[in-house]
């Protein structure tokens, strides 16, 4: 069998990319729990004054939100506008409650479920965005995001053949698309 030097660096690639991801995530922790302003593209124009202004009005709109869920807690907007708004201050566990109690309400919210896959895989918990990501399959089982991001949060565990699985399907259902095509060479990558 010949070694194709191309996989070596994409596997290589793919670690690189989850080593940056856990590092970046685990400094947006650190920093949530301060009220200081994050040092990125978005926010270096501010001062430290315009981002607690920013701070508060989020902290007011957070603060609303909440009391309107509070007399109407089956009210799916202020759910859904309050987990983004909590999400956006770093506070991905009181979040992620908001957004589960969304989906008690109705379980078939798709943007919500790829929210919860997508916020606990940049927090490394893989479980978690498993199981949000085999719930939105079961809703939308033609969603080849939602498969490929299946087979990167398996990869992520350890579980190759699972992940080997999931692409396979993928490539499978539709042989040309792009995430076929990146599927494909996933496979490739773990042999």
């Amino acid at each position: 069998m010949k070694f194709n030097i191309k996989y070596l660096y994409l596997i290589l690639g793919l670690i690189v990319v989850g080593l940056i991801g856990y590092f970046v995530v685990a400094r947006e922790v650190d920093k949530s729990k301060t009220n200081r302003m994050p040092d990125d593209e978005i926010h270096k124009n501010l001062s430290q004054k315009q981002f607690q202004q920013m701070s508060k009005e989020i902290q007011a709109k957070i603060d609303s939100l909440k009391e309107v869920v509070k007399q109407n807690p089956n009210d799916t907007i202020a759910l859904n506008h309050l987990g983004y708004f909590l999400l956006q201050e770093h506070k991905f566990d009181e979040a992620e409650m908001y957004f589960e109690n969304l989906l008690k309400i109705n379980p078939k919210r798709i943007d919500v479920l790829n929210v919860l896959a997508e916020m606990n895989f940049n927090l490394q918990k893989f479980d978690k965005s498993e199981n949000y990501l085999k719930k939105l399959i079961s809703l939308e089982k033609d969603n080849e995001v939602a498969q490929y991001n299946l087979g990167v949060v398996y990869l992520m565990q350890g579980k190759k053949a699972e992940a080997k699985k999931v692409w396979n399907d993928l490539v499978k259902k539709n042989p040309n698309s792009e995430l076929s095509k990146m599927a494909k060479e996933s496979m490739q990558a773990l042999q």
